[in-house]
């Protein structure tokens, strides 16, 4: 059986100024006209499937792998060159410090309503078991108030 060549690009796909090239060991995402940026993710990484999920010829459906539909490949297409630009979108993170600030502020705004909706859940699971710890005494008592009064001989 001959081995085949892993590090063979199968995909190869172009958007403005860049090139995705995969092969069964990793996605490239570099600037090919300035060659000044290049994104390398292995095969193992959630970048890998989701452009090799966008730039297949064919889906994965529950009979196996089929055709995609020219709508879907023409809609697959254009999420890969929307995730192309917003990676390359990320070296705004470093260069620009309006853009950096502004992240910042939209992640911590994330974060805390995450955190605050996270703490109102505790609270409320803390006030649901105590209230049925105390729904559970009353329900005691009243369990035993029963069983001394129906224990209690009738004299008639």
């Amino acid at each position: 059986m001959a081995k085949q060549n892993s590090k063979q690009t199968k995909i190869k796909h172009r958007f403005g100024a860049f090139e995705i090239r995969i092969s069964d060991n990793k996605v490239e995402v570099e600037d090919y006209v300035h060659k000044m940026r290049k994104y390398v993710f292995s095969n193992t990484t959630f970048e890998y499937h989701l452009f090799l999920s966008f730039l297949s010829e064919t889906k994965r459906t529950e009979d196996g792998y089929v055709a995609k539909t020219a709508a879907e490949a023409k809609e697959d297409l254009r999420s890969a060159e929307y995730m192309t630009y917003i990676l390359y979108s990320t070296q705004h993170l470093f260069t620009n410090a309006k853009f950096r600030e502004k992240y910042t502020e939209m992640m911590m705004e994330l974060l805390n309503v995450e955190a605050s909706e996270e703490d109102e859940s505790e609270e409320e699971i803390l006030e649901n078991l105590k209230a049925e710890y105390e729904a559970k005494e009353v329900l005691d008592r009243e369990v035993q108030g029963e069983g001394e009064t129906s224990e209690t001989p009738v004299e008639g």
